[in-house]
């Protein structure tokens, strides 16, 4: 009785056995065809590309203008793999893609020599390649060694924006932006200067407000999942007033070339100068929605 069991058993596993060594073969067979139409069709697309850069060169050598020259499979792969990041991008709600709220901050600006101030601000991507954002100022405390202190520092910044893709990760974009700022100071034992004459002064209270516009170009780089790092720079004019109140101690110095190169905190009335933004910023993202 035991021998029938063995037996059978026996014939049980010869029985199935057949069956799931052909499924897996049929999967391993199903799976080398299709690399093989792959590799076939890559080696296909590298003898392509070859036969079209001999073409060219020959082209070249008549003096004739080359044509064009189909994808090799790497730069497919790379184009692809590209294609693919924007989309993962589109699909998780990312950078690249409308109704995107960022909040932003200018480290750079705290190198202003006329006073330190951080803007800060939110950029709202209304669609896929224009955005614009505002930007107010953070007066940091601020006093020189050549006496000035910072009463009060206004700052408030508007610009609009038209995004380009360039690659995975990177965008170039366009900017106009304007801008104002008021400054209130006071400076001990210092000058000014008006017209073509020069005063010196001990002790004086100063209103300085200026505004301007300018365009500007720059890059957008996404370092990680939620935090992007800006550079731009650019060029525009701006308008500029300095008022000096209860000023003692005032002594006429005599002439001076004129206030065009002068230091703009030591220039009384109103001019117009050359503007030329630089900066970077920091850029977090907080919400985004696909646009339709």
């Amino acid at each position: 009785m035991r021998y029938k069991w063995l037996l059978l058993a026996f014939l049980l596993m010869f029985a199935h056995s057949p069956v799931t060594l052909s499924q897996e073969n049929a999967k391993k067979i199903k799976l080398t065809r299709h690399e093989k139409k792959v590799n076939y069709r890559l080696r296909r697309l590298a003898k392509a590309a070859k036969r079209d850069e001999a073409r060219n060169k020959s082209l070249m050598k008549r003096g004739k203008p080359p044509r064009r020259v189909r994808q090799t499979p790497d730069e497919k792969r790379r184009k692809k793999k590209c294609r693919a990041s924007f989309r993962k991008e589109d699909a998780t709600t990312m950078n690249y893609f409308a109704k995107t709220m960022f909040i932003k901050a200018t480290p750079s600006s705290l190198l202003d020599f006329h006073g330190f101030n951080l803007p800060v601000g939110v950029e709202y991507r209304f669609s896929k390649s224009m955005a614009a954002s505002f930007e107010i100022g953070i007066p940091m405390p601020y006093r020189s060694t050549e006496g000035k202190q910072i009463k009060s520092d206004l700052k408030m910044r508007l610009d609009l924006r038209q995004y380009f893709s360039m690659r995975c990760n990177n965008r170039l974009f366009l900017g106009l932006e304007v801008f104002m700022r008021h400054q209130y100071f006071t400076q001990d034992h210092g000058y000014y200067e008006t017209g073509y004459y020069s005063y010196s002064y001990t002790y004086a209270e100063v209103h300085k407000f200026s505004a301007g516009a300018g365009l500007m170009i720059g890059s957008s780089l996404k370092l990680s999942k939620s935090i992007y790092l800006e550079g731009y720079a650019g060029m525009g004019f701006r308008y500029l007033e300095n008022r000096f109140t209860k000023v003692f101690g005032l002594n006429k110095n005599g002439e001076n070339d004129g206030n065009l190169f002068a230091d703009e905190d030591n220039v009384e009335g109103t001019s117009a100068r050359p503007y030329f933004p630089l900066g970077i910023k920091i850029s977090y993202l907080i919400s985004s929605k696909k646009g339709k």
